[in-house]
């Protein structure tokens, strides 16, 4: 509920610094009044230049006046009353197919007699002018864009886009074709991100070509087994047959006549799908790397959410099996996850269900560059992490830390309270550093965790506390003396707290892992103990990610639901 009214609270804002006009580019003066025009030539600071008209059937003379007229009556604008810089949002159509490695300023009078559609052609000549008029002084930044695909934040993508009309044709009639198809896209709301920063960073940008392609494809076969994962019952077939059920069914069907139109003017042959060019990113790999931003993947995450929420507005069918969609953004989407001990093991675990979940989720651990790779592999899928470097031990260091997570991400609205270490050990040692420091991590960590967000979340009114104890809260285990009570003081910790919290909003889960691969079994400090009671080398055990999926399930609940305590066990060692 908070992450929804922080963004209805950003959309009445933009509305109001928002102002439309009718107008039309490809007309003198942009269609706009003499007055109106002139006005806005001195109060407008800089111009992004989407307008296009986008047909990949119409010839040459039908796309003309918008795309070519349209772009130098903007330079026009542009350069009257006082310079104002242009963001121009052009096309890799600027190119033929089958390229490799084509690099962003590369000479392009070398192919313009190899486009043939119109919409090619147009934007082109339309970027011709662009390139000319950065010679004359203009400031000027050039994106190219690939396929852009559908937001990531809401349920969305543009109706007449041909990936989407692929995805409705082999949804709608079961069938797919067996082709050698990279699907390639770029998230529109990435696409919008990058070109936002940097028309706010013009040193950055002006005078360079952006390749907005996204060279990290996904093989349609792996698309085709998702859906069924999903519960689609789709078969595959030879693209000509594949082809013919599409015309066919186009003739009672708007979304497929409109894709069966595009295979007979556009496609042709089968041998369209895998003659895509590929394009070198120097100038925007240099700007992501400065605005600390990953590539979004085309990854079978990304086109879950897609199909999820697609399907539940009505633009792709719904599965037809009994089997559940999948649905890991449930109501995670936008809320902020702060996750201690997150660089390995149950941490590392938790980390990922949760940020491919939707949740912004906060990695904090001592080993940054652990948690550096774990967040560069998480933002490669389109999920949304960041490091934090973080000794929960250091009370002072948490207090701060956490208040810069709510500064540079937003109010924390779950704190995972993961990190933890433990010894076997028998007793009789007195190994009194080691008893110390699993008291100080997995008690005083705790602690110092919960007092640092624990009165932010009262204050809200909401908030969720997932502390990870053991299955040693519930039992004592021999050679794990300290280790369990530490975790039972954070057991009968979660139960006393739920019962002060339970009418102020905020949720308390304790979850029990039994016996899970993680460096805990690596910190060997007692040969003899580890091998006389350590059971984890000897039957299956649990995985990170069965942990994750706990954290997920207890963080999806609707409000009225608390889920106050999870025991997970490996089958084989029951408590």
């Amino acid at each position: 509920m908070q992450a929804r009214e922080q963004f209805g609270l950003r959309k009445v804002v933009a509305t109001e610094r928002v102002i439309p006009l009718k107008g039309d580019v490809s007309l003198t003066l942009l269609g706009l009044t003499k007055d109106v025009y002139n006005s806005l030539c001195l109060d407008v600071d800089v111009v992004i230049h989407a307008a296009a008209q986008v047909n990949l059937i119409l010839p040459f003379n039908a796309l003309y006046n918008t795309n070519v007229l349209g772009t130098r009556n903007v330079l026009l604008f542009s350069a009257k009353s006082k310079i104002k810089p242009v963001h121009y949002i052009s096309t890799n159509a600027v190119f033929p197919s089958g390229l490799r490695d084509v690099k962003e300023n590369v000479d392009m009078n070398q192919f313009c007699n190899q486009l043939e559609s119109g919409y090619s052609q147009t934007k082109w000549l339309a970027e011709q002018q662009v390139l000319a008029a950065i010679e004359k002084g203009l400031p000027v930044a050039i994106y190219r864009c690939g396929n852009v695909g559908g937001s990531r934040l809401v349920g969305g993508w543009n109706p007449a886009d041909f990936n989407l009309y692929m995805l409705s044709g082999v949804l709608k009639t079961g069938f797919a074709p067996d082709i050698k198809w990279q699907i390639e896209l770029t998230p529109v709301d990435f696409v919008s991100q990058v070109i936002t920063q940097l028309v706010c960073n013009l040193h950055e940008s002006v005078g360079k070509i952006f390749h907005l392609v996204n060279n990290n494809t996904l093989p349609c076969q792996n698309l085709y087994e998702l859906f069924r994962h999903l519960g689609y019952n789709v078969k595959t077939i030879k693209y000509n047959e594949w082809k013919a059920l599409i015309l066919k069914e186009g003739e009672k069907d708007t979304q497929l006549f409109q894709l069966s139109q595009l295979l007979e003017n556009l496609v042709k042959e089968e041998i369209y799908f895998s003659s895509d060019s590929t394009y070198s990113q120097e100038n925007l790999t240099d700007v992501l790397k400065k605005m600390n931003i990953s590539y979004p993947q085309v990854s079978s995450e990304l086109f879950i959410w897609y199909i999820e929420s697609l399907s539940s507005v009505g633009i792709l069918p719904q599965a037809e099996t009994d089997r559940n969609i999948v649905k890991p953004y449930g109501n995670l989407k936008g809320k902020v996850i702060v996750v201690t001990g997150a660089s390995s093991g149950i941490g590392e675990g938790i980390s990922r269900t949760l940020a491919r979940a939707g949740a912004r989720v906060v990695l904090a651990a001592r080993r940054l560059d652990r948690l550096q790779a774990i967040v560069d592999s998480l933002r490669k899928s389109g999920a949304e992490a960041t490091p934090v470097q973080l000794d929960v031990c250091n009370a002072e260091q948490v207090s701060t830390c956490m208040q810069e997570i709510e500064s540079r991400v937003g109010p924390i609205d779950v704190l995972v309270n993961n990190a933890g270490v433990m010894f076997y050990q028998f007793m009789k040692k007195c190994d009194l550093a080691r008893w110390q420091h699993m008291v100080n991590v997995n008690i005083n960590g705790t602690l110092n965790c919960l007092a640092a967000v624990l009165g932010g979340m009262v204050a809200r009114g909401s908030g969720h506390i997932v502390n990870i104890t053991s299955d040693g809260a519930r039992k004592p285990f021999p050679g794990l003396a300290v280790y369990c009570g530490t975790k039972y003081f954070v057991h009968c910790l979660s139960g006393a707290l739920r019962s002060e919290l339970a009418s102020l909003g905020v949720k308390v889960t304790d979850v029990q892992p039994g016996d899970v691969s993680s460096e805990l079994h690596n910190h060997v400090s007692d040969p003899e103990a580890e091998l006389q009671f350590d059971w984890s080398t000897k039957v299956p055990i649990l995985k990170p990610s069965d942990v994750g999926e706990a954290v997920l399930y207890a963080l999806s609940q609707p409000s009225y639901c608390a889920v106050n305590e999870i025991l997970l066990e490996p089958e084989q060692l029951p408590l």
